[in-house]
């Protein structure tokens, strides 16, 4: 029997996002979760854009500092979620024995000679960084300590994309025990760490904060849209765990795939002084991070505005330069570029996801990948009735009419349903996956 669920746990719901990081707690005998007042943020609920940098005076910054501050900035971390094993060159076979050394021993899976490539050993950096930047925040420490009261241990439940195999799971879990997550105690209680699949944590979700009730041999679909994946689940009512749908192209097809267009091609085709863009470069390498952030927080402004579309305008601001975007260019510009070439450039795309892409904009691939998933979902008989949106990036307006497009079964109304919170799904989920592990231990305990 388990040892490490306890009468009074507090479960901390952790949702590290490649774009957006928000915190959930739930505590025993209370149904209700209370979201975290992240760094940087002056209210609870509020996600964190998921950056990390350090000051020329050594001292730890998030975006809002990057963004307004590049100047006072000399290192800066974005966009560092990664698969492990689309950095690690390690065999099937070799995968099978590292499943089994860190199964045996987690502690020490990272010890072993794959993991000291340069590539890999700065994902880690990033990624502890960032965590123990977070847990050691003051506001967020007073915080946490509220919802601790009467606590007798704390569980983290951090979440991995879905299409995460066992081995990036594990190495992923690994990772995290080499931050703060991997000590005995966190706020001077016992502390214990799961990972589970972001997929779950939506299930459980929107079946508890939308009482979603199934019909027999009925499926809801479930599109988690974030920044650097689109996840796609399926839940129907004899289920425990939903089934996952997609391929290898959902892994780059996130909406930060539209922020690389906009930093790096428009903003620098518009700019005015690109000679004194450069020279900035030459004199504070964060420059271009500077560009990537902005640029993102222009879109996000574009899409989530309520104003007439022809009426959305923002600007790129980067130190003395600005570049004026409206949600017009956006829709008819940005999303109509070939994305496969900038994706080569920025990311880790393979060779054959590059020539799969060809020239397709990022809405007719969003397009093509949906319709993958319909031709999947058909081979294995699911008949969607409803769907439901989910993650950060869910609410761009072109990602409705694709999905009616393919999926013209839903278009009927109330067939598309919308997540009021899009941005604290998956840390609510996880903190209630972890509430829901620690009532199963009392039944079986019982």
């Amino acid at each position: 029997m388990r040892n490490d669920i306890t009468e009074n746990q507090v479960t901390i719901g952790f949702d590290i996002g490649d774009a957006e990081t928000i915190v959930a707690f739930s505590t025993s005998g209370n149904k209700d979760i209370g979201l975290a007042t992240m760094p940087g943020k002056s209210a609870c609920g509020q996600a964190m854009a998921t950056i990390i940098a350090t000051t020329k005076d050594n001292k730890t910054a998030f975006a809002e500092v990057v963004s307004e501050y590049i100047d006072d900035v000399e290192e800066v971390s974005i966009n560092f979620k990664r698969r492990p094993s689309h950095i690690l060159d390690v065999t099937e076979e070799r995968k099978l024995k590292l499943i089994s050394i860190g199964t045996n021993d987690i502690n020490h899976l990272l010890d072993e000679p794959e993991f000291n490539s340069p590539d890999f050993g700065i994902y880690l950096e990033k990624l502890t960084q960032f965590v123990d930047a977070i847990l050691q925040d003051n506001d967020f420490i007073k915080n946490a300590r509220g919802y601790l009261v009467g606590a007798d241990s704390i569980r983290f439940c951090i979440g991995h994309p879905t299409k995460w195999d066992s081995f990036d799971k594990l190495v992923y879990e690994a990772m995290l025990r080499s931050s703060m997550l991997g000590k005995k105690t966190y706020l001077d209680l016992p502390m214990y760490l799961d990972v589970y699949p972001e997929s779950r944590a939506a299930l459980l979700y929107v079946k508890d904060q939308y009482g979603l009730k199934f019909t027999e041999n009925e499926y809801i679909g479930l599109v988690d849209f974030g920044s650097s994946t689109i996840d796609i689940s399926v839940m129907y009512k004899a289920a425990k765990n939903p089934i996952d749908f997609g391929n290898e192209t959902g892994n780059y097809l996130g909406a930060r795939c539209i922020d690389y267009i906009i930093a790096f091609q428009y903003f620098f085709e518009n700019v005015n002084d690109v000679e004194y863009i450069e020279e900035l470069k030459n004199e504070n390498k964060c420059i271009y991070d500077a560009i990537l952030i902005n640029s993102r927080f222009a879109k996000e402004k574009l899409f989530s505005s309520t104003s007439d579309p022809n009426k959305r305008r923002t600007n790129i601001l980067v130190e003395n330069s600005s570049v004026r975007i409206s949600y017009d260019t956006l829709i008819n510009d940005i999303l109509k570029r070939p994305i496969a070439p900038i994706l080569k450039e920025y990311t880790n795309l393979p060779e054959n996801e590059y020539h799969k892409l060809g020239n397709l904009n990022y809405v007719d691939a969003f397009k093509n990948f949906m319709r993958d998933v319909k031709f999947q979902m058909a081979e294995a008989g699911v008949n969607l009735s409803r769907i439901f949106l989910t993650g950060s990036a869910s609410r761009m307006d072109f990602v409705k009419p694709v999905i009616e497009e393919v999926f013209t079964e839903l278009r009927k109304e109330n067939s598309m349903l919308y997540d009021s919170e899009p941005s604290n799904a998956i840390a609510k989920g996880l903190s209630k996956v972890g509430q829901s592990e620690r009532l199963a231990f009392n039944f079986k305990k019982q």
